[in-house]
């Protein structure tokens, strides 16, 4: 939820089981009890920071962009954000899981180009045989489009700036002649 932990920290959870020792206990308060070793899990949760740029890598404003999560059960992409601002130079995707994701331009700044969706693989390796468990890589590959994701495993965020051409784009169906 929104109170999740996102980082290295991550969110500790730990179980143990409560067993009686003696199977004729009474009710009256015979307390024989014993207790499993605790099973420590830590669950991590990561978040994609994207910074708006145009082709001289200087803040653009006025863009925004919703984020898909893939489901590989129902073969389906799902909106999980869609996040606007006024200044819309950089957007934040908290509390993303390991996956695949799509991030789509929805709204391209007045005289630039939009660019086409990126599609990306959200990977994280964790020491999960440690008595503490914690996240030792953190990765963000693109599958389509051009996005290179700077990695940060202390904050459990991946950086990446999306650029914004200016002008106009012509169409493809003039052959050759419209690219010379």
């Amino acid at each position: 939820n929104q109170n999740a932990v996102v980082g290295l920290d991550g969110n500790p959870n730990k179980v143990y089981l409560e067993y009686s020792n003696n199977p004729n206990k009474s009710e009256a308060g015979n307390n024989e009890t014993g207790n499993t070793p605790a099973d420590k899990v830590i669950v991590f949760t990561y978040k994609t920071i994207i910074n708006k740029v145009d082709g001289e890598d200087k803040p653009l404003t006025g863009a925004e962009f919703t984020l898909e999560k893939y489901n590989k059960e129902t073969d389906e992409w799902k909106a999980i954000a869609v996040v606007k601002n006024d200044e819309g130079t950089t957007f934040t995707f908290s509390g993303l899981d390991d996956g695949d994701y799509r991030l789509t331009e929805t709204k391209t700044p007045a005289g630039y180009n939009t660019i086409d969706p990126i599609e990306f693989t959200i990977t994280a390796e964790h020491d999960v045989l440690s008595d503490n468990p914690a996240l030792t890589s953190l990765s963000g590959d693109a599958t389509t489009g051009e996005i290179t994701f700077t990695p940060d495993t202390t904050e459990g965020a991946l950086s990446a700036d999306v650029v914004n051409k200016a002008g106009s784009t012509l169409p493809e169906t003039g052959g050759m002649g419209t690219t010379i």
